[in-house]
């Protein structure tokens, strides 16, 4: 009908009929429900899909289920196997039995892959960054980062096609859903959804598009061609072996020749309530459509069954036979009344009349001038920093001297959190996975040794306990340095009743004998975080401070005015 542009009246013009005038019915989604859906599909015909959806059925759903799975737990070989096969990583065959072919039998499928980074360099990137997060984030946040961050989505569409867009909204929909309504996390969220969901998609606009659903679905729809391929013989349902007898009172359902009056009335009452229901059901698909009706018949047929019916109404409206050269049914009937439209040309899109643009509408847009937005303590003052005499070398970080230093504050951060005994796992944790790959063996134990002293410090401690808090960003104008807000982290913030305390870790391996001799740029950083705090807590004492972190000193610094 599409490609011999088959016409259609709409309104009072006559116009081709497109994918998105025709509706297919069916009485439930048998398999025949599904074989429409392939054959439509094997044509090359666009589809709107199902009137309902189930999202672990579809393929897209599954892969990143699959990795979601894998996240919760790097044992999970077989949800590992099934995320690198799928177009998230897209690995072949061969690829993956590389991986997975040649193991013991205690090293997982992960512990290979990792084995061989040099092969597999971007996959192993894209894990290990999922597995850095999969702690922190929560289910919706983890499904957003390997959909965008990673291209998920990308490479899902470029495999499956644009149709998944609608599942992966609705499993992003579901996971905010979990979030809002239980206690969140990752193992939660896949027990939350291990029930596969069935949705419920709205069909009623689904563009120029073929729609498929049930006859019940479809009240309250009409389309200009519908067909009905489904009207053959069926079996009537199995609802359970209990009835319900005129009075109400329940019967059980036994074999209709050996059954009792009671439950013979009971059993054709049921027929007779089902009879009729099918009528209205069939009612409902003879009035869905506007301009053409189709009515196929798939399976056997008999005397009661939709097929036989509509036979017996065409038969009776005088229906002539037709040729219609396709299935097993050569010659049918056909019944039609008014004037069908000869074949009219395809409508063309409405174009606008040609107008002549000013000129600013084609000119580009000169680029404005952005001025810095926000300043930041660490680089305010460099250029007329002071050195002691003899020791500027010194002063100048190393390449090595900014990983011992991010080193140093990330543990400065992390293990005053934790029991002393596990100071050294939490930091080769945090060496693990801060990206600090120059530092050496040595330089770590180094670190390590410095900062268990100021935690084991007891004129210390009181950097660390109740009322202090670590990073913590602020911000502030500052109208004696500028009127450009003031941006940065605090290393370690002291609350107290009076008074409020600002202390800053440096790890330069020259410490100064006084704060005199400590280089203007320093002074100057903390002095913007002392000037912040006081416009937070007026009422309050501010005081700053630095903490050498090579030989654990706390210098207290005066306030520059």
């Amino acid at each position: 009908m599409i490609d011999d542009q088959v016409s259609i009246f709409d309104g009072n013009c006559a116009r081709p009929i497109t994918p998105g005038d025709i509706l297919i019915l069916v009485r439930r989604r048998s398999d025949l429900f599904y074989a429409i859906i392939q054959e439509l599909k094997s044509a090359g015909l666009p589809i709107a899909g199902t009137d309902r959806l189930k999202l672990m059925e579809q393929l897209e759903i599954g892969d990143l289920n699959a990795f979601l799975c894998f996240l919760a737990n790097t044992n999970d070989d077989l949800s590992l196997a099934a995320v690198l096969k799928s177009p998230l990583f897209a690995l072949s065959e061969q690829e993956l039995f590389t991986i997975a072919g040649k193991r013991d039998g205690r090293e997982t499928l992960w512990q290979s892959l990792q084995q061989r980074r040099e092969s597999f360099v971007e996959t192993v990137r894209i894990i290990e960054d999922m597995l850095a997060h999969v702690d922190f984030l929560n289910p919706y946040e983890l499904l957003e980062r390997i959909l965008t961050v990673h291209g998920g989505r990308e490479k899902l569409v470029a495999r499956l096609g644009t149709k998944i867009h609608e599942s992966i909204d609705i499993y992003l929909q579901q996971a905010l859903e979990y979030e809002s309504d239980e206690t969140v996390s990752l193992l939660g969220f896949l027990d939350w959804t291990a029930d596969d969901t069935e949705v419920k998609r709205q069909l009623d606009q689904a563009g120029d598009e073929i729609r498929i659903m049930t006859v019940h679905g479809a009240k309250g729809l009409e389309s200009p061609v519908v067909i009905v391929p489904d009207t053959a013989k069926r079996r009537d349902p199995q609802d359970g072996f209990v009835l319900l007898s005129d009075e109400g009172i329940p019967l059980w359902k036994t074999p209709k020749d050996e059954s009792p009056p009671p439950v013979r009335q009971a059993l054709a009452r049921k027929s007779s309530d089902e009879a009729n229901e099918q009528r209205r059901l069939l009612y409902v698909a003879l009035t869905r459509a506007e301009n053409w009706l189709i009515m196929c018949g798939a399976g056997r047929k008999s005397d009661d069954c939709w097929y036989a019916q509509i036979e017996r109404g065409l038969e009776a409206c005088e229906a002539q036979a037709h040729e219609f050269g396709t299935g097993d049914l050569e010659v049918g009937l056909r019944h039609e009344t008014g004037i069908w439209p000869d074949s009219a040309p395809a409508r063309a899109k409405a174009i606008g009349s040609e107008i002549e643009l000013p000129a600013w509408a084609t000119a580009e847009a000169t680029q404005p001038t952005v001025g810095p937005r926000s300043w930041a303590p660490h680089g305010f003052g460099k250029e007329t920093a002071t050195h002691v005499p003899g020791r500027n070398e010194q002063w100048l970080d190393e390449e090595n001297g900014r990983e011992r230093g991010i080193l140093t504050h990330l543990l400065l951060e992390v293990l005053p959190e934790h029991p002393r005994i596990c100071r050294r796992e939490m930091a080769e944790n945090v060496l693990a996975l801060g990206g600090l790959e120059s530092v050496t063996p040595d330089t770590f134990e180094g670190i390590l040794d410095e900062c268990s002293k100021i935690l084991d410090d007891d004129e210390l401690q009181f950097l660390f306990g109740p009322g202090t808090v670590s990073e913590v960003p602020i911000t502030a104008i500052i109208p004696e340095r500028s009127e450009i807000p003031m941006l940065g982290v605090i290393d370690r913030l002291v609350v107290e009743d009076d008074r409020v305390m600002v202390v800053d870790y440096k790890s330069h391996s020259v410490v100064p004998s006084s704060w005199s001799e400590t280089p203007s740029a320093i002074l100057t950083q903390v002095d913007a975080y002392r000037r912040a705090l006081r416009q937070i807590f007026p009422d309050k004492s501010v005081e700053a401070a630095i903490l050498w972190t090579r030989t654990g000193e706390l210098m207290m610094l005066p306030a520059i005015d």
